[in-house]
C-alpha cells in the first residue's frame, strides 16, 4: 500500500501525488512546451504545479467558485494558466488540441454514462498520439460495500462528504472496454493511504494511462 500526505503546494492543500502520476509527469521533455488539460481541476493544485514546469495548461471544471479561486493563486504565483469552466462530458474546447490531459479524483463522480462520455471526450481533444491519465476507484475500494447501488457499479453514500453525490465503480474489464478506442493503455491497480484532520483513510483505485 502506497502512503500519501496531504500537503500544501502554492497554497492549495491536496493529496500528494502517486508514484505513478509523478513518473508520468517526469516522463515529458523538460525542454519543450506541453499543452495539458486537467479535467475536473477543482482549487488547482495539480494545474499551479504543472504551469510551474512552463506546461501550458488549461484548467477546466463545472464549478465557477473554484475557478475564481484558482485565477486568483494563479497570479499570487505569476503564473500562466487558461481558465475554463464546463462539464468534462461535454468539453468545450476544440478537437486534437492538448498533448495531455489529466483527470484526477474526478472521473467516476458520475454514473457510467458519463464516464463513458468523459473518455470518449478525452480522445477528441488529445492530439494524435496524446496521453491521459486519469484514476477512477475500484470494486475493491472498502467504500463499495457501503453505498447504495443506484445502477450496476454505482452507488450512493460509501465516501463521507459526498454521500449524495453518484460514485462510479470499475473493474479492469470494464476499462478495457471503454478504452477500446485507445492505441495503447496500461491499467493499474493500487491502493494508498493518507491521513486527513486525524483520520486514516484509505482507498482503492486503478491509475490509467491511455495514449490515443
Amino acid at each position: 500500500m502506497e502512503h500519501l500526505e496531504v500537503k500544501e503546494m502554492f497554497g492549495v492543500k491536496g493529496i500528494s501525488f502517486s508514484k505513478l502520476f509523478r513518473a508520468f509527469i517526469d516522463s515529458f521533455p523538460k525542454n519543450k512546451e506541453i499543452k495539458v488539460l486537467d479535467l475536473g481541476c477543482g482549487y488547482g493544485q495539480k494545474s499551479l504545479f504543472m504551469a510551474s514546469l512552463c506546461w501550458a495548461v488549461t484548467a477546466l471544471d463545472i464549478d465557477s467558485k473554484k475557478l475564481v479561486f484558482l485565477k486568483k493563486k494563479a497570479e499570487e504565483y505569476s503564473l500562466q494558466i487558461n481558465i475554463a469552466m464546463g462539464s468534462m462530458t461535454d468539453i468545450p474546447l476544440q478537437d486534437n488540441t492538448f498533448d495531455v490531459v489529466i483527470c484526477l479524483s474526478t472521473i467516476h463522480h458520475q454514473k457510467l454514462s458519463g464516464v463513458k462520455s468523459t473518455i470518449s471526450e478525452i480522445i477528441r481533444v488529445l492530439k494524435p498520439g496524446g496521453k491521459v491519465f486519469f484514476d477512477i476507484l475500484s470494486v475493491n475500494d472498502s467504500s463499495y460495500k457501503i453505498g447504495k447501488e443506484i445502477e450496476p457499479g454505482t452507488k450512493l453514500g460509501g465516501r463521507e462528504g459526498e454521500e449524495d453525490i453518484p460514485h462510479h465503480y470499475s473493474t479492469k474489464n470494464e476499462l478495457e472496454q471503454l478504452l477500446s478506442d485507445y492505441s495503447k493503455v496500461a491499467i493499474n491497480e493500487n491502493e494508498f493511504s493518507y491521513e486527513y484532520d486525524y483520520e486514516k483513510y484509505n482507498c482503492t483505485l486503478f491509475e490509467v494511462i491511455a495514449v490515443k
